[in-house]
């Protein structure tokens, strides 16, 4: 029996190849996951290493980083009617201060932002009741996201 079935919202990383990102994707995509082929007048085409394959990646077509790490290519059509860009996101945290208090805050940005600049001992602005806050994150002994 046929069935329908819904896409799981996976957030995945993505750039779209224009004129001037080549050593931005080859970067992004790593040595080991592509090639180059030269055609004409000096445009150069990016050959993906997918999982199925190499498959070409033409000048405005994106490359996707899939949930396991695999790269593919994506014409712009069907990545405009499949994926929309992570805007604003916000996440809820609680911090445990290195004086043994904790607070549960809202970080506008993903945890992995919030973890890199943890990482570097920076000030974070986090908003707890309502109040904006910067927290110098060589306070916080640890914290936790909360799922809802």
């Amino acid at each position: 029996m046929v069935k329908k079935y819904v896409k799981r919202p996976v957030s995945v990383e993505a750039i779209q190849y224009t004129d001037n990102n080549l050593y931005e994707i080859l970067d992004f995509v790593g040595k080991e996951n592509y090639r180059l082929e030269h055609v004409k007048n000096g445009v150069v085409d990016i050959m993906i290493c997918t999982l199925e394959g190499d498959h070409r990646c033409n000048k405005g077509d994106y490359i996707i980083k899939g949930i396991k790490g695999e790269f593919y290519p994506c014409k712009p059509d069907i990545f405009g009617k499949t994926y929309n860009e992570e805007k604003g996101q916000i996440i809820k945290l609680n911090i445990y201060h290195s004086d043994g208090n904790y607070m549960g805050v809202t970080y506008g940005g993903t945890l992995k932002e919030f973890i890199k600049k943890a990482d570097k001992g920076k000030n974070i602005k986090l908003i707890s009741n309502g109040k904006e806050w910067f927290i110098n994150s060589a306070l916080i002994s640890a914290f936790e996201e909360v799922k809802e």
